[in-house]
C-alpha cells in the first residue's frame, strides 16, 4: 500500500523543543534554534527511513473549538507556550516550506480531529496512514490501515502501534480507547473523566462491560460498591468526557490526499535557510553543486623541488599545515605526507614514504609508494616547524603536532587552531570538522575522506591511495584551513572573543597535547588495595541489608527490593511507577528519613 504520513506539527514542536529545554542551541546571532533543529531532524528521519509515498504537517489553530465552547475549561490547566519556543514556529514553517512539505490547518478544528478526517479519507482510498504522534487519543483510530508512529526520545526506538501495540500498551483495544478515555479523563487536556476512577479501575470495568453505555445501563451489575458510586454520582460527566476525547473524523476537508503527494525539497532554498539557521550538519544534504574555486595545488616530488619549497615556506610569517597519515589514533599514526597553505588557493602537498608504513603494506598488490623518503623531509622541514617565530594554523592541530612529535619533530608557534576557533565562534554547532566547516563558510563540498580510503570492512590505508588522489584531497584540507583562519579570526575580535582563544583554549591545546603523549601514570598496587577494600565494605553492607530484611535478595533488583520493602517490611509507598511502588533514590533518601 501506499504510506501517508501525518505529523502532529504542535505536537512535534512541542517535544522538540523541551528535548533542548536544558541545554538549548543558541546560534551565532543569539537565535534559539533548538525546536527547529529537532523538528526538521525527525522529519528527515521520517523520510529516509520511512520513504512515505505522502507527507504532510497538520497543526493546531488559536481559535477556539467546539470543545472550548462545550467545556471552557477544556485545556484551561496548560500552561501559555514559552516565548522561546513561540518565536520558533515561523522557523518551523520556513522549513517546511523549502522541504516542501504541505502544511495543513483549519480555524476551529484541532489538529488531530483534521488527522482524523485525513487518515480516513485516506484508507478509503487503500493507503496506509501513520499519524506522527505521542498523544493517546489517536489510539481510538487505529486500524488495519491506520497506526500511530511515536518518535520517541533521541536513543530511544521509535514506537509504531498497530491494533496490538494498543491492546498491548493500554490493556484494551482501540474500539474501547474512547470510553476508557471518558472514565479516566485526560489530565493533558483538562478533560475531567469520572473522579476517582484511575487506568486500572477503568480496565476493569470495560473487562466487565462492552462500551459507556452498558456500563451505566447496568450499574447495579457493577462488582465494587465504591466504583457504583463513583459512576452514579458523575455520570454527566462521563459523557461529557467522551464527546471530548471523540475526534470528529467525518468532518470535510478542502485538502486532498494527492496534494500531500510527496515532493523534491527546493535545494536552493533550503540550502539557503539551513545555513542561515546554522544547522551544518544538513548542508551535504541540500547541496546541488559543488562551488569550483580558483586553486593553486603543487605536488613536491623531488628533493631539489622541496629545498626551494622550504626557503620560501620559512619566509614567511605564518603557514596552515596538515599531515596524511595510516590512522586516526595519533600515537599510532604513521605520516603519508605533508600539506601546506599560506595563502587562499594555494597549496602544496609532499608525498613521504616512511619504511614503517612500506613494510607493512603488501607490495605485491601495491605500486603507490612514490614521494621522498619521510626522514629527509623531516630534516629539511624541522627547523621551520620548530621555528618560534613563524605562526602555524591547523584544523585539530593537536593531533598533527602529536603525530609529528613521534617522529622526532617538536612543531613550535602554533597560534590557530581552526576548529577551536569555530567553537569558540558557535558552541551550539554540532559540527565543527573541517567539511562541514567548508561547506558552511565557503559552500564549498570537500571530497570526502571516504571517496579515497572508503568504509568499513572494505576501507584502506590513505598509504594505499594514488599520490594524484591524496594530493588533491590534502591540498584542499590546508588551503581550506587557511581560508578558515581567514574567516574566524575576524569573528574573534568581532565577538570580543580574541583573549578567551589565546589565553585559554590555545594554551589549553598544547596541554592537552602533552597528557595524551605522555599518557596517565596509574599506582597499580593502591588501586588493586582500594578494589579490595570496597569489596569487604559491600560484603559488609549486604549482610547489614539481609539481616534487616530477615533473607537473602537480590538487592539491585527494584520488584524484589519493592517486595521486600513495602510488602513484608510494609513501609509507607510514596511513589509508584507502571511496574509498581517506586524504589528510586529520592523514594529511598525519604524512608531512610524516616529511620533516622
Amino acid at each position: 500500500m501506499k504510506k501517508l504520513f501525518l505529523i502532529d506539527g504542535s505536537a512535534l514542536a512541542y517535544r522538540s523543543y523541551f528535548a533542548f529545554q536544558k541545554n538549548p542551541l543558541i546560534n551565532s546571532k543569539g537565535e534559539n534554534t533548538s525546536a527547529v533543529f529537532a523538528f526538521v531532524n525527525s522529519l528527515l528521519k521520517i523520510i529516509d527511513e520511512q520513504q512515505p509515498d505522502y507527507l504532510a504537517a497538520v497543526f493546531d489553530t488559536p481559535e477556539p473549538t467546539f470543545r472550548h465552547k462545550l467545556y471552557p475549561e477544556y485545556k484551561a490547566t496548560r500552561q501559555k507556550m514559552p516565548d522561546e519556543m513561540r518565536e520558533q514556529l515561523p522557523r518551523i514553517r520556513q522549513v517546511l516550506d523549502v522541504l516542501n512539505v504541505p502544511v495543513v490547518e483549519m480555524p476551529g478544528l484541532e489538529a488531530d480531529d483534521v488527522m482524523g478526517a485525513l487518515a480516513k479519507q485516506a484508507s478509503s482510498l487503500g493507503m496506509e496512514t501513520f499519524l506522527v504522534t505521542g498523544d493517546k487519543d489517536f489510539m481510538q483510530l487505529v486500524s488495519p490501515t491506520i497506526k500511530i508512529y511515536n518518535p520517541k526520545r533521541a536513543g530511544e526506538e521509535i514506537e509504531i502501534l498497530d491494533r496490538d501495540g494498543v491492546i498491548q500498551k493500554v490493556g484494551i483495544p482501540p474500539e474501547k480507547i474512547i470510553d476508557y478515555m471518558s472514565l479516566t479523563g485526560d489530565s493533558s487536556d483538562n478533560v475531567p473523566g469520572v473522579s476517582g476512577i484511575g487506568p486500572k479501575t477503568a480496565l476493569e470495568i470495560l473487562a466487565q462491560f462492552e462500551t459507556l453505555d452498558e456500563v451505566y445501563q447496568n450499574l447495579d451489575k457493577v462488582e465494587r460498591y465504591a466504583t457504583r458510586n463513583k459512576l452514579a454520582a458523575n455520570k454527566e460527566s462521563a459523557f461529557l468526557s467522551r464527546q471530548l476525547v471523540t475526534l470528529s473524523t467525518e468532518i470535510s476537508i478542502p485538502n486532498k490526499i494527492e496534494d500531500f503527494a510527496r515532493q523534491e525539497p527546493d535545494h536552493a532554498r533550503a540550502f539557503s535557510l539551513i545555513k542561515e539557521l546554522e544547522f551544518n550538519s544538513m548542508l551535504e544534504r541540500f547541496t546541488t553543486f559543488k562551488e569550483t574555486q580558483q586553486s593553486n595545488y603543487q605536488t613536491i616530488e623531488t628533493a631539489a623541488r622541496l629545498r626551494e619549497f622550504a626557503k620560501q615556506l620559512g619566509s614567511g610569517e605564518q603557514f596552515t599545515f596538515d599531515l596524511e597519515t595510516t590512522d586516526i589514533d595519533p600515537m599510532r599514526a604513521e605520516i603519508v605526507g605533508l600539506s601546506f597553505s599560506w595563502k587562499e588557493g594555494e597549496a602544496y602537498y609532499i608525498p613521504a614514504v616512511s619504511e614503517k608504513v612500506t613494510a607493512a603494506a603488501d607490495l605485491f598488490t601495491t605500486n603507490k609508494f612514490r614521494g621522498l623518503p619521510l626522514k629527509s623531509v623531516l630534516d629539511i622541514l624541522k627547523p621551520i616547524l620548530e621555528n618560534k617565530t613563524i605562526r602555524k594554523c591547523g584544523q585539530n592541530v593537536k593531533y598533527d603536532s602529536l603525530v609529528l612529535s613521534r617522529a622526532g619533530v617538536d612543531v613550535q608557534g602554533i597560534d590557530f587552531d581552526t576548529m577551536v576557533a569555530s567553537y569558540v565562534v558557535n558552541p551550539s554547532l554540532r559540527q565543527h570538522n573541517l567539511d562541514a566547516l567548508a561547506l558552511a563558510y565557503f559552500n564549498y563540498q570537500k571530497i570526502p575522506t571516504k571517496d579515497l580510503i572508503g568504509k568499513g570492512q572494505n576501507q584502506i590505508s590513505m598509504a594505499d591511495v594514488p599520490i594524484e588522489d591524496v594530493s588533491r584531497y590534502a591540498c584542499e584540507d590546508a588551503d581550506y584551513t587557511q581560508r578558515l583562519r581567514i574567516v574566524l579570526e575576524p569573528k574573534l575580535i568581532e565577538y570580543n572573543l580574541k583573549k578567551l582563544f589565546d589565553e585559554v583554549e590555545m594554551p589549553l591545546v598544547h596541554v592537552l597535547m602533552d597528557m595524551e603523549r605522555n599518557g596517565v601514570s596509574l599506582n597499580v598496587k593502591l588501586l588493586g588495595n582500594m578494589s579490595k577494600e570496597l569489596e569487604h565494605r559491600l560484603f559488609q553492607l549486604n549482610k547489614i541489608i539481609y539481616d534487616l530484611a530477615g533473607q537473602e535478595f537480590n538487592i539491585n533488583s527494584p520488584k524484589q527490593l519493592a517486595d521486600i520493602l513495602f510488602k513484608k517490611m510494609e513501609q509507607p509507598i510514596i511513589k509508584r511507577t507502571k511496574t509498581g511502588p517506586s524504589t528510586d533514590v529520592d523514594v529511598l533518601e525519604a524512608l531512610a528519613k524516616e529511620h533516622q
